[in-house]
């Protein structure tokens, strides 16, 4: 049932908005609130939850239009994100991702440089965590070579991610109960890849890993620190908070 529901979606949300051309590039999983009704032949149970649309700061600022929406069928809730570029004075549609989400948070995207390209990025919150201080986002990077958006697959598994200039990386916060773990990956192809991660449990053992292209890790230091439980880390060799 949830694979028609999908796929009639996919079908509104490519139909909906500018008709130019229609690709569809990945699936996924994502959410919000503002009820707005949807009138449509395809699906008349579909509505909107939430709509974002930039074209004055995403990737070619002036030339790129990222559009976000938010749909509800039944109790299920997906995205649809869409990036264009412009044509002359048309809009031609790059890409259409759809998602499935599992919570009602807002959007909140965040519009910022993630690659170090001078060109910007978009985040929007998605998937509810176990806990609510971790904060999951879909990651998209925009690739000035293609004139995309490219989807960061396992972004999700990067909660409270943050770009990291001292780096040149991104960098993730995950509290579990009394203990946290502070990861540093890199953006390779539509992934990120973890380098390095520092883990600080309850009684103050710290733990610092380098990590192979392999997913491997190597134990490069420990130590014991006082109230580390909750520190967030802005490298990890040298250790800095």
């Amino acid at each position: 049932m949830k694979s028609c529901i999908l796929l009639l979606l996919f079908l509104f949300a490519s139909c909906s908005g500018s008709s130019d051309k229609k690709v569809a590039d990945t699936v996924g999983k994502v959410t919000d609130m503002t009820k707005l009704p949807i009138k449509d032949s395809l699906n008349k149970k579909a509505e909107i939850l939430e709509v974002f649309v930039d074209s004055a700061s995403i990737g070619e600022k002036g030339r790129s239009k990222v559009e976000i929406n938010k749909y509800q069928i039944s109790e299920d809730i997906y995205l649809s994100v869409k990036f264009y570029k412009k044509e002359s004075v048309n809009w031609s549609l790059q890409n259409n991702y759809l998602f499935e989400t599992n919570s009602a948070i807002a959007l909140k995207p965040d519009i910022s440089d993630f690659s170090n390209d001078k060109l910007n990025d978009i985040t929007v919150t998605s998937n509810a965590a176990g806990r609510g201080a971790n904060e999951l986002r879909r990651l998209f990077i925009y690739d000035d070579k293609s004139k995309k958006l490219i989807s960061i697959t396992n972004s999700e598994d990067f909660p409270n991610m943050e770009y990291n200039a001292g780096l040149n990386c991104i960098d993730a916060f995950a509290l579990y109960g009394v203990s946290c773990s502070t990861v540093f990956a890199k953006i390779e192809l539509d992934s990120l890849r973890e380098i390095a991660r520092v883990d600080c449990e309850e009684d103050g053992k710290v733990s610092v890993y380098e990590t192979d292209k392999l997913g491997r890790r190597k134990l490069i230091k420990k130590k014991i620190m006082e109230d580390a439980s909750y520190t967030r880390f802005t490298n990890y060799n040298p250790l800095t908070e």
